[in-house]
């Protein structure tokens, strides 16, 4: 993913190099000590959002918690030995962790994984205790009977999971995450060029069968104006960048 913001960063800003990015993730790796070699916060202009996927807290089925109140009083009971395991050290799963425990007060041992297929398949097997994963990567498993979802991540209830509750519903003030997807483009790119390709990005998110694919995968399908999709970058790094500060996550 940075190979392809950086080259896109630095590519010349008329409209025909773009980049379909995780807004997480590239806030996340700004804020970290060895960062990217470019300024995610400066590099680009917004063009659209194109998705918001929701994540979920899942833990293997033989961990004694049915609830989020009940997986922190767990937690709290036995400091530093309940597991998360996440797709690796700096991306949206590790750091939902680490905010999930700055916001509750926990202290979890990280696991890192080389992607989310090893760290669900570890919470299956019962070698990790939880995760904090996306939808797409969870609900597979869900029949499997191996695993259980406490709650969702996001601020309102999922689409694909209108049953089961969010964090802050159960108590966890202040935690709102989601796996975001926005177009962006290189700074510099004529206004006229961003505002053409954002009205493409709205046109297709309102397209029916645009809307269904996404659902099928767990997300919404997404859009919004430069404007806006500037200022959801502006937030997400400086939300990140103390999340990493807090958790002095490398």
């Amino acid at each position: 993913g940075e190979i392809g913001a950086e080259y896109v960063a630095k590519s010349a800003p008329d409209g025909y190099t773009l980049l379909m990015g995780a807004v997480g993730s590239h806030a996340i790796h700004a804020a970290m000590p060895d960062k990217p070699g470019y300024d995610f916060a400066t590099a680009f202009v917004g063009v659209s959002m194109a998705t918001s996927m929701p994540m979920a807290v899942a833990v293997n089925s033989k961990v004694p918690a049915t609830n989020v109140q009940e997986l922190i009083a767990l937690a709290k009971s036995k400091p530093g030995t309940i597991t998360f395991g996440s797709a690796g050290p700096g991306t949206s799963q590790h750091m939902a962790g680490e905010l999930f425990q700055v916001v509750t007060g926990t202290r979890l041992m990280h696991v890192p994984y080389r992607g989310s297929g090893p760290a669900i398949t570890d919470l299956l097997g019962g070698q990790i205790d939880m995760v904090i994963e996306t939808l797409p990567a969870l609900l597979p498993q869900v029949a499997s009977g191996k695993i259980r979802l406490l709650g969702v991540t996001t601020a309102t209830r999922a689409t694909a999971l209108p049953d089961l509750p969010t964090l802050m519903e159960q108590g966890v003030k202040d935690y709102s995450v989601a796996t975001a997807y926005a177009l962006l483009a290189p700074a510099g790119t004529p206004p006229a060029v961003v505002d053409k390709l954002s009205a493409g990005m709205q046109k297709a998110a309102a397209m029916a069968s645009v809307q269904q694919a996404a659902l099928k995968l767990g997300a919404d399908a997404v859009a919004t104006s430069p404007a806006d999709t500037s200022r959801v970058l502006k937030q997400e790094v400086a939300r990140w960048a103390d999340v990493v500060r807090m958790s002095a996550a490398k």
